[in-house]
């Protein structure tokens, strides 16, 4: 997951933290407006949750392995043409 995460987006977040099992938080370098990112990934059924106005946290539990990166690059590609 991070892995993916740091290959699409890599010059755009900063990982804050890990959690068990499938979940990352997350925190954007450059200026995002994380509610229309919110709302993109929630028509695609990306779960992502804002968290202190300026953090992502991102959970993949309900995925199969093989389906993460597919979720991650969907992800990537909303963030790229919100930003």
């Amino acid at each position: 997951m991070k892995k993916y995460l740091l290959q699409y987006l890599k010059d755009e977040i900063i990982i804050i933290k890990e959690g068990c099992g499938l979940h990352i938080t997350i925190k954007s370098i450059s200026s995002i407006d994380l509610t229309q990112l919110e709302e993109k990934c929630k028509q695609k059924g990306i779960k992502i949750y804002i968290r202190f106005e300026k953090y992502l946290s991102m959970g993949f539990g309900q995925l199969k392995e093989n389906e993460i990166q597919n979720a991650i690059e969907e992800f990537a590609h909303l963030w790229k043409n919100i930003i």
